[in-house]
């Protein structure tokens, strides 16, 4: 393992460094000292920053002493700009020159220091090797590993330097806070192990977007597209969305590899997981218990019966779903009558789905103390009395929908639920974002000492295939986790994945397969047979009710006469007219109806789509009907562009449509709704305006334009260019229309297009003030969503969001 010293003032070491965000996670992400350091040190510009970095590696034995290593010195520059200096090493090359401690002692007009120290036990770079595989733990460690035993802790004491011990990154950011605050030298350990380090590494392979000259793109390319899929991904997707693309993409990976998917996310076998042991100390079998659910209205008795039906199927855990009836107290003799008939040797679980008041809560709560539950899952319906309900009535709590409406970051958001009350989390993958995520609360959960449970949301026979293998996988991630704080597992957990029992059909030919265990006393999943099924799973053709495949895009060419000019015509066309509900997209000026293609090729499934190339832009082309020889000049607007649209569209489609308009496109797309309302039911606006209210704005706006347009027509630029910026296509606002709106609008605006927002806020106001003074006007015909973190374009910045809403509002108000 190499070990390395960085001395760093200014205290940019976690920026600068790339370092992982410090927040709660497991020690295995502090286990390697590479993972702390850029693997690009010829970039670094020292100079520029009050940094002195100095690297010490161990030689290739991993054992072999080399030179006393002295502390490094910093520069006096660095002490009076007042950085924080730290210095992060390795055990093996701190242990080499333990003498340097006494420097700390040393009465020297110097900024305090930090040393973290990542301690594995020894060097272990040879655990990373293949020879790790083959040889005898016995001879690693005795010959390549330079394993030893020697406390940090002692001889900080010996020296009279604080000491810390850190085994998760919350300690370590405490610990880095504490002695950065009260400015004292001070040695923080971060403990590991040879073992934990060579797993994490296996875990978490480098993995390299490096193209090479046989590409055509570079790696500037390459670094574009990663980060525009990565802010398109992380921001836009839903998390249902998420959680399949992830599954998919592991069981392929899977399937590549001849393994499934526990062993993709384990790491194949060799990761930061330990085996699960049984009475005897051998490997106990793959499987996990599953939970029953029961959500029954029936009398308690009718309800202790089917729990005991359950217990005789071989169901140790019951969940029952409360806070269902009139008031608590029912819910309390239900829960009497089930233990009379069961006993008190299977776990029961109640799930009020923050249906309860706190004081709803509380009166449960004081009513069932001796009935032994295993927790009451989210008892109160604010979040903020989850705490005060585990103090007040000292039963064991659970979480679901609170960690599922977490936002952001994740560790921030589950510090607040620390409590030691809260002894379960409830993680379902689907609605968390994928099994990334799922992992992250998990581990937080285990770290703090609490069960987490995996649970499904009525998956089919194929997810609960997945689920059951990374719950298996969350098993025995949490005896790795007990092993290294040293505390003893706790019994096998049972996982809410009894849903299967509810499901009338499945997408499966024969459903999952949960069994009696050997001894015949636990219903259980087989994680073996979870792999299996997965492998020779045959879809029941019968229960799909869609699927799809992408949609051809027909381009079609037609001429249309206005009153002033003609136009020949090109649009798209994608999707089939099944359900008479057609939306017609309108681009911005200098676009074309192909930038719509990623969003109509989207909702063609459910909807008929027609992009249009607006007149003289794209392959639609302009074509005065005025007299050649007379002088005068085509002029373009808004109507009558409106006009010759409303022409191609009537003959495009018979029925009523929906227009979707971006800019120039959503001005249009306004008039006509205002206009034509025979024809077009609703508008979706985005980053439109209906134009100027004030006529001295006006005019100087007209004024401006007719300069551009001579500047242009100068300099010999297109025939439409000169007509756009004639200024005629937009001199009538459409203000005093909005006041009488009879046609549903959605305004769709960019969070940082501040102008547009202003202007959507106003139209919507009008629009209001209409509805006001308008008494048979019964619904609301407006709507406004803003885009985060998106500019003008919001269509091309964030196209999900856009397809979510236009979806949203075509099933609204379409004609069916």
């Amino acid at each position: 393992m190499n070990d390395v010293v960085f001395v760093m003032a200014n205290s940019k070491f976690a920026k600068k460094k790339e370092l992982r965000k410090v927040n709660d996670y497991s020690i295995d992400d502090l286990a390697s000292d590479d993972d702390w350091i850029v693997d690009d040190s010829e970039n670094l510009d020292l100079d520029a920053s009050n940094e002195d970095l100095v690297l010490v590696e161990e030689g290739p034995s991993s054992g072999a002493p080399h030179d006393d290593l002295e502390l490094p010195s910093y520069d006096d520059d660095a002490v009076e700009e007042g950085g924080d200096v730290l210095c992060l090493i390795g055990d093996v090359s701190f242990l080499h020159d333990t003498n340097g401690l006494a420097i700390l002692n040393e009465r020297v007009k110097r900024k305090p220091l930090t040393v973290v120290v990542i301690n594995n036990h020894g060097g272990g770079i040879f655990s990373l090797l293949p020879v790790a595989e083959r040889a005898n733990p016995d001879v690693l460690n005795k010959f390549f590993y330079t394993c030893h035993n020697i406390s940090i802790k002692r001889l900080c004491t010996a020296h009279s330097v604080k000491h810390f011990l850190v085994r998760t990154m919350s300690e370590l950011q405490n610990a880095l806070s504490k002695s950065q605050q009260e400015q004292y030298d001070c040695v923080i350990e971060v403990e590991s192990s040879i073992v934990e380090n060579a797993n994490f590494h296996r875990f978490f392979p480098a993995k390299i977007v490096a193209p090479i000259e046989i590409h055509a793109e570079d790696l500037l390319d390459v670094e574009e597209q990663l980060r525009f899929l990565v802010h398109k991904l992380a921001s836009s997707i839903f998390p249902s969305v998420k959680c399949g693309l992830e599954m998919a993409i592991l069981n392929t990976l899977a399937m590549n590899e001849a393994s499934s998917f526990f062993d993709v996310i384990s790491g194949y076998g060799s990761s930061s997981v330990e085996p699960l042991l049984d009475a005897d100390g051998n490997d106990g079998p793959k499987q996990i218990e599953i939970c029953a659910l029961i959500d029954h209205s029936g009398s308690p008795k009718e309800i202790a019966d089917v729990v005991y039906q359950l217990v005789d199927e071989g169901f140790n855990t019951i969940k029952l779903k409360v806070a269902r009836r009139k008031n608590p107290l029912e819910d309390v003799e239900v829960i009497r009558a089930i233990r009379q008939v069961v006993g008190y040797k299977i776990n029961i679980r109640v799930d009020a789905n923050r249906k309860w008041t706190y004081e709803e809560a509380l009166q449960f709560g004081s009513c069932v103390k001796h009935f032994h539950l295993q927790f009451i899952e989210e008892p109160v319906n604010r979040e903020m009395d989850i705490l005060k309900f585990c103090d007040e009535s000292s039963l064991p709590v659970a979480l679901d929908e609170t960690i599922d409406n977490l936002k952001g970051d994740l560790f921030h958001g589950l510090k607040k639920f620390a409590h030691p009350g809260i002894v379960a989390i409830v993680i379902k993958p689907s609605v968390l974002g994928g099994f990334e995520n799922a992992a992250t609360v998990a581990k937080w959960a285990q770290l703090h000492k609490k069960i987490a449970i995996v649970s499904s949301a009525f998956e089919s026979s194929v997810s609960l295939s997945v689920y059951i293998q990374f719950a298996y996988y969350l098993e025995r991630q949490n005896a790795a986790v007990c092993k290294i704080e040293g505390r003893e597992l706790n019994a096998a957990i049972a996982h809410g994945l009894g849903t299967y029992r509810w499901l009338k059909e499945d997408v499966t030919s024969s459903g999952i397969d949960i069994c009696m265990s050997s001894d015949r006393y636990r219903l259980v999943a087989s994680v073996e047979k979870a792999e299996n099924f997965l492998k020779l799973v045959q879809i029941n053709k019968a229960n799909i009710q869609k699927s799809y495949s992408e949609e051809q895009t027909s381009a079609y060419q037609t001429e249309v006469d206005g009153e002033f000019f003609s136009c020949s015509f090109k649009f798209l066309k994608v999707g089939q007219n099944l359900n008479n509900r057609t939306v017609v997209f309108l681009h911005g000026f200098l676009g074309t109806s192909e930038e719509w293609i990623p969003i109509i090729r989207s909702i063609s499934a459910s909807v008929h789509c027609i992009s249009i190339d607006l007149p003289g832009h794209g392959e639609s082309k302009l074509q005065s009907l005025v007299d050649k020889s007379s002088k005068q000049r085509l002029d373009l607007s808004v109507e009558s562009v409106a006009n010759i649209l409303l022409k191609l569209i009537s003959g495009i489609t018979s029925g009523k449509v929906i227009l979707v308009g971006y800019s120039m496109g959503a001005r249009i797309a306004l008039n006509m709704a205002v206009k034509y309302k025979e024809k077009v039911i609703g508008a979706v606006i985005i980053s439109g305006s209906p134009g100027l209210r004030n006529e001295t704005t006006k005019r100087i706006r007209v004024a401006q334009d007719e300069a551009k347009a001579n500047f242009l027509v100068e300099h010999g630029l297109e025939c439409f260019l000169d007509l756009w910026y004639s200024g005629i296509l937009w001199r009538r606002s459409l203000w005093d229309d909005l006041k009488h709106l009879q046609t549903p609008l959605l305004f769709i605006v960019g969070e940082k297009d501040t102008k547009f927002r202003e202007i959507a806020q106003q139209m919507c106001s009008e629009i209001e003030r209409g509805s006001i003074a308008d008494q048979h006007r019964q619904r609301k015909l407006f709507d406004t969503i803003v885009v985060p973190d998106c500019g003008h374009a919001v269509h091309l910045e964030n196209p999900l969001c856009v397809i979510n809403a236009v979806s949203k509002f075509v099933e609204r108000w379409g004609q069916k």
